[in-house]
């Protein structure tokens, strides 16, 4: 009984040193980060908390410049398609989601994106879209929380 617990422990150390989740911008970010005064910890900090009134002028900036040299955004206006068929951009960049679930279906991020442009007003900022993929993925990738469709 205590080598079956030894060994779950050392398991779930592994685990979890080889699941961490990291943010490392690639030359667009870093432009726009550095454009907006953002470091990569705060980008990250940013993308995954509740954050300020007084810090939404600044994530927003963030996002729409990233997204644009992306191909994400064209003016005002949300290329979903470009994000749906994104293969190069890795989701911890491009929405703060650290994909290292073992749960969820695996088109979890398309069903995000689609749900979150069906949902989508007429007038919506970058960063409201990209708070919505995440958490739709997020809500997605839970084992124990069901999904509206």
């Amino acid at each position: 009984m205590k080598i079956q617990l030894i060994l779950l422990v050392i398991t779930c150390i592994i685990a979890e040193v080889f699941s961490s989740c990291a943010l490392i911008l690639d030359e667009h970010e870093e432009e726009c980060a550095k454009t907006n005064k953002l470091s990569q910890d705060k980008v990250m900090e940013l993308y995954n908390i509740r954050y300020s009134s007084a810090d939404a002028p600044i994530i927003n900036s963030y996002v729409e410049c990233v997204w644009e040299k992306w191909g994400f955004l064209n003016g005002n206006v949300i290329n979903y398609d470009a994000i749906r068929k994104n293969n190069k951009i890795s989701l911890v960049n491009l929405a703060g989601i650290c994909d290292d679930s073992p749960y969820g279906p695996a088109n979890a991020f398309i069903e995000s994106v689609n749900q979150c442009e069906r949902e989508a007003p007429s007038h919506v900022r970058a960063e409201t879209i990209r708070s919505c993929i995440a958490q739709r993925f997020r809500e997605r990738s839970s084992p124990s929380q069901p999904v509206a469709k």
